[in-house]
């Protein structure tokens, strides 16, 4: 290998392979042949082009954010903000132990009310089973 001067040596060239260089092909194939009809890349395809509609629009709202919106973020990131979000988290918290002291109360209900109606109901498939087999009996 020869050296460029800079004290490296040249890169060996690329020699890519017979499924790259076809890719490539097919890429140029398919750029041109929508350049030839006046479309952009993915115009044919509904879903591509919905994800790319919502991603310029979020790219938009996120580099020029709506007003009430840049309002909102500062009031919720301001003093009275991180007031009101740690009182929603306590009561959310309060919320949480009443709803798990409930759950804890109802559950032997709800238990003995399902084994309950298990039975009524398993009794009443081996009675119909067994007026079937009479019926076939007789």
């Amino acid at each position: 290998m020869q050296d460029d001067g800079a004290g490296l040596p040249n890169r060996p060239p690329i020699r890519h392979s017979r499924v790259y260089l076809e890719a490539v092909r097919m890429n140029e194939a398919e750029e041109s042949e929508e350049r030839s009809l006046g479309r952009k890349k993915g115009a044919g395809n509904a879903v591509d082009w919905v994800l790319r509609s919502v991603d310029e629009t979020l790219k938009n709202a996120e580099s020029n954010p709506p007003i009430p919106a840049k309002m909102a973020w500062d009031v919720a990131r301001g003093p009275m903000g991180k007031a009101a979000g740690e009182t929603v988290l306590q009561v959310t918290k309060a919320a949480a132990q009443t709803a798990g002291k409930a759950f804890k109360v109802a559950m032997p209900v709800v238990g003995s009310t399902v084994a309950a109606g298990a039975r009524v109901a398993f009794q009443a498939f081996a009675l119909a089973t067994k007026k079937r087999k009479d019926k076939d009996g007789k």
